[in-house]
């Protein structure tokens, strides 16, 4: 990966007109990262690709059963989907998929006597 710096220094130069190839040797980076880092308009930066979950071929079971039963535990969920990572994978994927569940009706105030 390369810094900011970097970036910022071989754009520097070919706006000052050295070539690609002299760019590329005085700084020993190939000819073609230097031409990518002078098209690119912002520095380079690393991404890391974006991976399903363990928990998504599970979520609309879990989500089910939580609909169903909603003071259902972990634990439970785990034995009866037959759950193959982690408890505290689970536990974690449980938390944020009760948050996009309606809450469940609450019972009417008790009145003062």
């Amino acid at each position: 990966m390369l810094s900011r710096e970097k970036w910022q220094e071989v754009r520097r130069l070919h706006t000052g007109r050295m070539p690609i190839k002299q760019i590329a040797r005085s700084r020993q980076l190939a000819p073609n990262t230097v031409r990518r880092l002078v098209r690119s308009q912002q520095s380079p930066r690393y991404q890391r690709p974006e991976r399903a979950s363990a928990a998504a071929p599970f979520e609309p079971v879990i989500l089910q059963l939580l609909k169903n039963e909603p003071a259902l535990t972990a634990v439970d969920i785990e034995r009866r989907i037959d759950w193959p990572a982690s408890s505290s994978l689970l536990r974690s994927h449980m938390a944020r998929l009760r948050k996009s569940l309606p809450l469940p009706p609450t019972a009417p105030p008790l009145e003062a006597r």
